[in-house]
């Protein structure tokens, strides 16, 4: 009887979520004006009394322009808006840029005319990442109202959602199966995506949900989610407080653990821009790069690794998205120098325990006692991260029942796996020559980054 209520439970949630597509399930949605009214006429008749309107008594529809306009008057946020891309725009551009940013533009609105005109372009954002083609728009959900966010990517010739699929099977109709599997609060959800693919150009469009907080990344360097990548990240970075870095640091640990329980293929492009905060929650993102076949930039993160670790990628990413976190600066090197951070981690005096902590996760991670990475577990039961509190996995919206796929997904999942290892193993063993470097990103305008940013600089 528990497990028949439970599958209804998690019925009546999926016919709710498929109500209305483009919803996330963790973010309270807005009140309906009905209920305002009905909320109102409820407070007068019970005491009859005047008194201030609190948030829930305002107009719906006013707030919502105020939020608006809020969002975009604010002095300290800057959107460059498509119309001024002729050259009077905020940021200088070549017109080689100018021109690219046009294309994107132009191939944004034709994905947009195929989808049915659900959306419309508010504003053609700056390059908040560094991935090279990688395009950024604001845009306006008509079926709900809300604005969200818009990305446009340039596909590899080999893309695994194109390479690995029947010709008969659609590749958008699979990936959002999968990734709309994915209902957790640690996870940032992918709202819609589509595709388009003609002789000039190959582009993946996602959409997922608006957040002015940013990423983890603009956290640590204090810096606007939307200010262009070259600028936002030259400031001094600082460490997060030892809080911070317990709860977020477990809830990143949650959301790999969630994906591993799922048989999701590995991440690969676990960084700090790629974990966006939300209501005081880390989220993990990215998760379609993978499944794309997106280039990884962490070659440099596993160079001199043996490529039986390759399954350990996320664990060492982790590693050195926990050095970031408690030192405020990337690590360039495959691994850290433990006689050098504990003079970095001098800054927490007043808990020396937990320093302590710190440097024995960190030691697992990279200088293994036994020779065996860690595994998600082991890092959750450390005593840094074993004790946080997880309110969020207490919400009605979370459910630990499995969903089950179709086998054209299925397939996919194996097809991915295989991929990434013969991939990552490739890499490994051009890395492991003498003779070859590492492969780090480049600037957009130099081609090349100073130190020590050349590790992690994408979106």
């Amino acid at each position: 009887m528990f497990k028949f209520n439970k599958a209804a439970q998690q019925q009546r949630i999926d016919n709710r979520n498929s109500a209305v597509t483009g919803h996330d399930p963790f973010v309270r949605p807005p009140v309906p004006e009905k209920k305002v009214r009905n909320i109102m006429k409820k407070l007068h008749k019970a005491n009859g009394l005047k008194r201030s309107n609190s948030a829930i008594e305002f107009d719906v529809s006013a707030l919502t322009a105020a939020n608006r306009r809020q969002i975009y008057s604010r002095p300290n946020i800057k959107y460059q808006y498509s119309a001024l891309d002729s050259g009077n725009g905020i940021v200088e551009r070549s017109p080689r840029e100018r021109a690219q940013r046009e294309k994107a533009l132009n191939a944004t609105q034709e994905w947009i005319q195929g989808a049915n005109g659900r959306y419309e372009v508010i504003a053609h954002l700056d390059e908040i990442g560094s991935r090279h083609g990688k395009n950024w728009f604001l845009v306006t959900d008509a079926s709900v109202r809300t604005d969200r966010l818009q990305t446009l990517l340039p596909l590899p010739p080999d893309c695994v959602a194109f390479e690995d699929l029947p010709p008969n099977e659609c590749a958008r109709e699979i990936l959002m199966e999968l990734l709309g599997s994915l209902h957790h609060p640690y996870i940032y959800p992918v709202l819609d995506l589509g595709f388009l693919r003609n002789s000039s150009y190959n582009y993946a469009c996602l959409v997922t949900p608006f957040n002015s907080r940013g990423s983890l990344k603009d956290l640590i360097y204090k810096a606007q989610w939307n200010e262009p990548w070259a600028r936002k990240y030259t400031r001094k970075p600082n460490g997060l407080p030892v809080s911070q870095v317990q709860r977020l640091g477990r809830q990143i640990l949650e959301a790999l653990l969630f994906l591993k329980e799922r048989g999701f293929p590995l991440h690969g492009h676990l960084h700090s821009g790629n974990v966006i905060l939300q209501n005081g929650a880390a989220r993990l993102s990215g998760l379609e790069n993978g499944l794309l076949g997106l280039s990884s930039r962490i070659n440099a993160v596993m160079w001199s690794r043996s490529v039986t670790e390759i399954e350990n990628v996320d664990i060492v990413c982790f590693g050195h998205l926990l050095y970031e976190m408690c030192t405020g600066q990337e690590l360039t090197t495959p691994k850290p120098s433990m006689r050098v951070l504990e003079m970095e981690l001098q800054h927490y005096p007043q808990i020396g325990q937990t320093r302590k902590q710190i440097l024995e996760i960190l030691g697992l991670i990279f200088e293994p006692p036994s020779g065996v990475c860690p595994s998600v577990e082991d890092l959750v039961l450390c005593d840094l991260f074993r004790s946080i509190d997880l309110r969020e996995l207490r919400g009605p919206c979370f459910s630990t029942i499995k969903p089950s796929l179709s086998r054209s997904t299925l397939n996919l999942l194996q097809a991915v796996k295989k991929r990434q290892c013969a991939s990552l193993g490739h890499s490994l063993s051009e890395a492991n020559s003498p003779c070859t470097p590492p492969s780090t990103p480049h600037d957009r305008r130099t081609g090349v980054l100073p130190a020590p940013y050349e590790v992690f600089r994408m979106y």
